[in-house]
């Protein structure tokens, strides 16, 4: 038995990813606009930052200020890459509400996790350990400020700051980027009214050698660029980017919008030679750590006196949060930090399979991540960086959401519905109860992820709206919660 993948590009599928999680399958975004006004502005990076470009702090604290001079507006309407705008004209007739970014996994593929392959073995891998480019951001423009090698507690972030402005999406190039397929990708921002900033990383699947990158096609491939951003970016009005719902504690948020295009849950710094029947070699470029390394450069310099720093992300992009939460709050410094996983648990020990955790170290460079953290011993049991995060930042608040049967999730690990219950809670047990920072918000059932629609979930008398208001503004209400 195999996975239904299929490819399916980013514009396509990422629009599936974040906006219809959950929410508009069960009614909870019908008949409500997006607080969007249908126009997206580009910043490429090649202009030279305006007097004002560093002072964010005045923009964030004025509502309804007017667009920074050097933002570049267009319109993208609903005409961008649908006829009438509907989800359906995208490319998403087929496509599961459950699935956010892992596509279409089915749970009667549970038991049996043929994405591994037997015979694909980490041989098939020929990894270049590329570390991060030292190439200027913006095609030169940033002279001096290609430093990607400095670490991020020291000043190496001297990046152009990014010219955006309030409550519309900016899509930001970036020309030292990578997606799978060698192409260039990018970030948005929208600016909100406060100095807190929402980092989000999206979904997508992920893959792991020649079978899952290029037969089966498990994670989203590139490009992913402008003109796809402006594809789903009228669509942007759900979930924490909800500008409107007054119950979202991220409303008011700068929101930062980060894509996904490398196949290795936002972790991958090296290119991968997978290696087909014929030994005929085909590269995939896993660059997800690199990539946010390169959003850094130039993120810290345009928002350096934040309050809150949120790291969100679901499923794929759950995975990312914790992956990356160190590089980006030691860098990044604000006053506040949070972490809010959406779907994607780090299993203990061998309940992730060990070839799983091989592989993924060869193909992706995930110890180049890992092993700052926690070591040599994350090789066995990664749930050990959890342990870690918490410890370095005892004053931060991390979360995690999930659902106890998630099809998706224990389809990728190759665990049947009853097996993956169990060994989520015994990983909330062992290693999250004990943390004083950590929470988590389990519900019952096989969904997959949650921030798409946290209206439509509750665990125990609790919503999710509420539960999340109760991390950030730092209650002590804020408890771990299960059915």
């Amino acid at each position: 038995m195999t996975f239904p993948f299929r490819r399916t590009h980013a514009p396509t599928r990422l629009a599936w990813i974040l906006l219809l999680m959950v929410a508009c399958s069960t009614g909870a975004c019908a008949d409500r606009d997006p607080p969007l006004d249908g126009s997206l502005a580009h910043d490429s990076g090649d202009e030279p930052a305006d007097a004002g470009s560093l002072e964010d702090a005045t923009v964030l604290d004025s509502a309804g200020a007017d667009a920074r001079e050097d933002a570049a507006v267009f319109d993208v309407g609903t005409d961008a890459g649908a006829e009438d705008g509907s989800p359906t004209d995208l490319g998403f007739v087929d496509a599961s509400p459950t699935d956010l970014g892992f596509v279409d996994a089915s749970p009667s593929d549970a038991t049996n996790l043929d994405a591994v392959a037997p015979d694909v073995l980490a041989s098939d891998v020929v990894a270049a350990d590329l570390g991060f480019a030292d190439a200027g951001l913006d095609a030169g423009s940033d002279s001096g400020a290609g430093n990607l090698d400095a670490s991020p507690g020291d000043s190496g972030y001297v990046g152009q700051p990014i010219s955006a402005s309030v409550s519309q999406w900016t899509w930001v190039d970036f020309p030292n980027s990578t997606c799978d397929d060698g192409s260039p990708t990018g970030i948005a921002v929208n600016l909100g009214t406060s100095d807190d900033v929402l980092f989000y990383m999206v979904g997508g699947g992920a893959c792991w050698d020649y079978q899952t990158c290029f037969v089966l096609n498990s994670a989203t491939h590139g490009p992913f660029g402008a003109a796809q951003f402006a594809a789903i970016a009228p669509f942007l009005g759900i979930g924490p980017f909800d500008r409107v719902t007054t119950q979202n504690p991220f409303r008011n948020f700068t929101f930062v919008f980060v894509p996904y295009c490398t196949g290795d849950t936002h972790a991958g710094s090296r290119d991968a030679v997978y290696v087909d029947g014929s030994g005929v070699g085909h590269t995939f470029h896993h660059r997800g750590r690199t990539n946010i390394e390169a959003y850094l450069q130039r993120l810290i310099p345009t928002f350096p006196s934040t309050d809150k720093l949120v790291v969100a992300g679901s499923s794929a992009g759950g995975y990312g949060t914790l992956y990356n939460y160190d590089l980006i709050r030691s860098g990044w410094s604000p006053a506040s930090g949070y972490l809010v996983d959406d779907a994607g648990p780090i299993l203990e020990g061998d309940d992730v399979m060990p070839y799983l955790r091989s592989v993924w170290y060869s193909s992706w460079g995930l110890g180049g991540v890992l092993d700052p953290l926690c070591g040599a011993a994350c090789a066995d049991d990664l749930s050990l960086a959890v342990t870690t995060l918490a410890s370095r930042y005892p004053n931060d608040r991390f979360s995690l959401l999930s659902s106890l049967q998630d099809q998706t999730i224990r389809t990728y690990m190759g665990l049947t519905p009853a097996a993956f219950e169990t060994a989520l809670l015994r990983m909330a047990t062992d290693v999250l109860d004990p943390l004083p920072n950590f929470r988590y918000f389990f519900v019952s059932g096989d969904s997959h992820t949650m921030l798409a629609s946290p209206g439509s979930f509750s665990s125990n008398g609790t919503g999710l709206w509420v539960w999340l208001d109760r991390q950030v503004t730092n209650s002590g209400l804020w408890a771990s919660t299960q059915p």
